[in-house]
Formats: structure tokens, C-alpha cells, sequence
């Protein structure tokens, strides 16, 4: 069951934390329109949710300098927890 309101930390095992904040982490997929006219997805690297409306990851993970975001670029976070896939659409 995803926790709800602020994970306490102290006095929990090691497992009991990362257990719970499984369900606040989250992998960064972008999607990028192709000529063929379909889209191109990537994954990116990960991030996670500080609340549930504020996503944390660092700035090269949309603004890499070999490959950075574009116009028409848009992007999904997702997760799969015990075969439960959670995907968020992410406006930039």
C-alpha cells in the first residue's frame, strides 16, 4: 500500500523506508516526435515525487548538453510497483 502524508524515518529499518519511497520514485521517459511522423521514446533517468504535485529530479536530465529538450518534446513519468504501472504526463 503507497504511504500517505510525511514518511517517518526514524526508528524504521532500512527496508521499511526504501519500501516506501518506491512509490514516490519514477522514471523519466521523453517523447520525441520522429520524421516518419510517429514518436521516438527514451528513457532518461529517474526522479521522484516530493508531493504530489512537485517532481524533483536534477536539471541534465531534461537539459542534457549532448541531447537536449526540444519543441515538440513531452515526457512521462512512470513507475511499476508489484506489476501496478502508475504513469504521470508531464507539461514542460
Amino acid at each position: 500500500m503507497a504511504p500517505t502524508g510525511k514518511l517517518p524515518i526514524t526508528n524504521r529499518k532500512f527496508c521499511e523506508i526504501v519500501s516506501d519511497l518506491r512509490h514516490v520514485a519514477f522514471s523519466v521517459i521523453r517523447d520525441r516526435p520522429n520524421p516518419a511522423g510517429g514518436v521516438t521514446s527514451a528513457p532518461l533517468e529517474t526522479g521522484f515525487f516530493a508531493r504530489s504535485d512537485v517532481f524533483i529530479t536534477c536539471n541534465h536530465v531534461f537539459s542534457d548538453q549532448h541531447d537536449p529538450h526540444r519543441n515538440g518534446d513531452s515526457y512521462r513519468l512512470i513507475a511499476n510497483i508489484n506489476g501496478t504501472t502508475k504513469i504521470h504526463a508531464v507539461t514542460t
